[in-house]
């Protein structure tokens, strides 16, 4: 009788872990883009009001005048007029992404955004690594290598996804950890790593069990489906 118990218990675990999943692998691109826009609401253009030198408040108040004037009306604009403000936009920003720094940090997450947008995954991961490694001790730095790993995927490119998402985990205050940690395990277990899958998602319960996370739970689901 417990047998079966236990039988059923995985059974509506893995049902409700693999709709969750489906449903994260089709709409990863639009919850990456939804998740910029939260992660960059609650940061804004605070780093702006705090620089003191006079030249890089320059530089980043003309990104932040792109970044305002790419936005402006966006939804209310046809698919050409999209295109052409995603072009002028990419072109105002070309003195800013080859920079390091904060300002090699924003023109490449905006200029990543602005190609996710339009699906154009390769420039994206080029974009989005730029920008990780222009300043790899701001804030930017682990949301950018996470959605690296985003667009690797959506590339076919497993492995090199995996590698980004261990580089954004690795932030301690990344607010996103859990879900990145999540993606390592997703993959292991796609690529048939089983154990290696069962690691991490152990590693997550371990690590996190404190907070009240979604993630955290889908691992423990996890881990009780693949016993």
């Amino acid at each position: 009788m417990s047998d079966n118990v236990i039988s059923l218990k995985k059974e509506k675990e893995a049902g409700v872990s693999q709709k969750m999943e489906k449903f994260l692998s089709k709409n990863r691109v639009a919850i990456l883009c939804v998740f910029i826009v939260l992660v960059l609401g609650v940061a804004g253009f605070c780093v702006y009001s705090i620089i003191k030198d006079s030249t890089l408040k320059k530089e980043l108040n003309a990104i932040y005048l792109i970044e305002k004037e790419y936005v402006a009306n966006s939804e209310d604009l046809s698919e050409e007029d999209t295109v052409k403000k995603q072009g002028a936009a990419l072109e105002a920003l070309l003195p800013y992404v080859s920079k390091k720094g904060i300002v090699g940090a924003r023109s490449n997450l905006l200029a990543g955004d602005i190609a996710l947008a339009k699906q154009d995954f390769a420039n994206a991961l080029t974009y989005y690594v730029q920008a990780a490694d222009a300043d790899k001790k701001s804030y930017i730095a682990p949301l950018c290598y996470y959605n690296a790993g985003v667009v690797s995927e959506e590339l076919g490119k497993n492995e090199e996804a995996a590698g980004y998402y261990q580089a954004a985990a690795d932030y301690a205050d990344f607010v996103n950890a859990t879900h990145a940690l999540f993606n390592i395990a997703r993959i292991k277990e796609i690529s048939g790593d089983t154990a290696g899958a069962k690691e991490v998602y152990q590693k997550i319960v371990d690590s996190y069990s404190e907070i009240n996370d979604e993630w955290v739970k889908l691992s423990n689901t996890k881990l009780i489906t693949l016993e």
